[in-house]
């Protein structure tokens, strides 16, 4: 899971996104996007796209695919 959290937001408290780790069974990736308030991809689409093409090239490599058969 990719949790990305703009630390302006004032909707979601950075207290708050990080209590779901709770909920998160499976590895965590969260990251905090400074200048950035609820609406990241408005806000710091930079930043979100990098963020995401880097998590997804990190999870490409460590993610096992099924034979297929």
């Amino acid at each position: 899971v990719l949790q990305l959290h703009g630390a302006l937001d004032r909707w979601v408290l950075p207290e708050s996104a990080a209590g779901s780790r709770h909920w998160i069974e499976g590895p965590l990736h969260a990251r905090m996007m400074p200048g950035a308030g609820h609406f990241l991809p408005e806000e710091a689409p930079e930043a979100v796209t990098t963020a995401l093409l880097d998590w997804l090239a990190v999870t490409a490599r460590t993610t096992r695919r099924p034979a297929r058969t």
